[in-house]
């Protein structure tokens, strides 16, 4: 892991970033880059390599190379939470759904907000029937109690695909934590 202070913006930052993933590749590895580009000076470095971190796990979490910190990403604010309160958070809201259920729904809803709530587009990217879909929603619903079409619910269900990726990308990073 490297640490540097760069006061240059953000595009030549990715240009930098680029340059170094290839390197990297080339020796025959893997890389994740997480960069804060807020403006900093020397005495904030500590703020920047926090953020940093930040935009690394979701690199990691991800699967992109690079990852900047912009602090309003829902995946940020999901990954600040801590672990016991995620896992609280996916445990009651799934609680009337079985493992299988939970795996169909979180297969199911990142499709359907893709597509903003289209049954018609979902159904076509899903290779189903509009009906099917519908079906899908309402069932949703009665396991739940919430309705993915209603807005409200429909953030709830995005925090918890948020929180669900924080905590696949933990287990399979081994909880990577800067």
């Amino acid at each position: 892991m490297s640490v540097s202070y760069l006061p240059v913006g953000e595009e030549r930052l990715r240009e930098m970033a680029g340059r170094v993933y290839e390197n990297v590749e080339r020796c025959g590895s893997r890389s994740f880059i997480g960069i804060d580009a807020e403006p900093v000076d020397c005495r904030h470095v500590r703020g920047a390599y926090d953020r940093a971190g930040k935009a690394l796990r979701a690199a990691v979490q991800n699967g992109e190379r690079c990852a900047f910190y912009n602090g309003v990403d829902i995946e940020f604010i999901a990954g600040e939470m801590p672990l016991k309160a995620r896992r609280d958070f996916i445990a009651r809201l799934f609680r009337g759904c079985s493992e299988r259920d939970c795996g169909e729904i979180m297969d199911f809803l990142p499709v359907y907000f893709r597509c903003d709530g289209s049954i018609q587009a979902a159904a076509k990217e899903l290779c189903l029937h509009k009906n099917t879909v519908q079906y899908k929603l309402r069932r949703i619903h009665r396991l739940t109690r919430l309705d993915p079409r209603s807005l409200k619910n429909a953030a709830i269900f995005e925090v918890a695909l948020a929180i669900l990726k924080t905590l696949r990308s933990d287990a399979a990073t081994g909880a990577l934590h800067l």
